[in-house]
């Protein structure tokens, strides 16, 4: 109902950015809801229109903050729903060479898309440098274009040179991000566990950076003890050190 409502609207003014922004974000919430449902072809789906009304909005209104958001919003979304297009081509495969081939263009693809909210988050950042939760944003599509990065990796172990360096140095990009986010917003409950998850930089599993991944943790639970995530996140990294046992 509420899409439908939004495609009146453009029809009546096509370029209108609050009909296009609220019509992508209808779309993504839709697609958030069937993909915690497990239905990945109308989540894939859904998310194809909000990326198509976002970057229009985008292209017409360049200006314009909460267009490049709202597109790194529906963009980063694909770390976890791959691309229409290699979706399809993904169920149609053959079982053997041409499946594992489908599945390592879709990992690919995924990182493409998330890569293109890291550009949107850094552009939304180039026109606003003061917001704070858009650092955070783009350190969090860093993380993720780091780990797709890394799978792509391990889906295709004949060329793992080309891409771990690279994941090291987003993992490094996406802590530097996160610390310009909490230079301006300290008392961020929400840039807190993004910096937990991020720091460190290259050293991933060194002891400094469980240091820190500790401390940000801890800092976001004394402001909100509510997130049960942040919560979640410190109670592993306790175990994988072996503390508390």
């Amino acid at each position: 109902m509420t899409t439908e409502c939004y495609r009146l609207a453009l029809q009546l003014s096509p370029d209108h950015p609050a009909a296009l922004l609220g019509a992508a974000e209808a779309h993504l919430a839709s697609a958030q809801v069937h993909l915690r449902m497990g239905a990945m072809g109308m989540a894939s789906a859904d998310l194809r229109q909000a990326a198509g009304l976002a970057s229009a909005c985008a292209a017409r209104h360049g200006n314009l903050l909460a267009a490049w958001k709202v597109l790194g919003d529906v963009q980063l979304q694909h770390a976890a729903v791959t691309p229409h297009a290699q979706l399809r081509e993904l169920a149609s495969a053959a079982p053997g060479a041409a499946a594992a081939t489908a599945a390592v263009a879709a990992v690919g693809a995924r990182a493409a898309a998330v890569r293109a909210a890291r550009v949107a988050y850094c552009r939304a950042i180039h026109l606003e440098p003061s917001r704070g939760l858009v650092w955070g944003d783009a350190a969090a599509a860093t993380l993720q274009e780091a780990a797709l990065l890394a799978q792509a990796g391990i889906a295709q172990p004949e060329a793992p040179a080309s891409s771990r360096p690279a994941a090291a140095s987003l993992r490094s990009l996406a802590w530097r991000l996160a610390q310009g986010g909490l230079r301006l917003e300290p008392a961020s409950d929400c840039l807190w566990p993004t910096a937990g998850a991020v720091a460190g930089g290259e050293e991933e599993g060194g002891a400094a950076a469980a240091a820190a991944r500790e401390f940000c943790w801890s800092r976001a639970l004394q402001l909100n003890p509510k997130r049960a995530g942040t919560w979640a996140a410190l109670g592993r990294m306790y175990a994988e050190n072996g503390a508390g046992a």
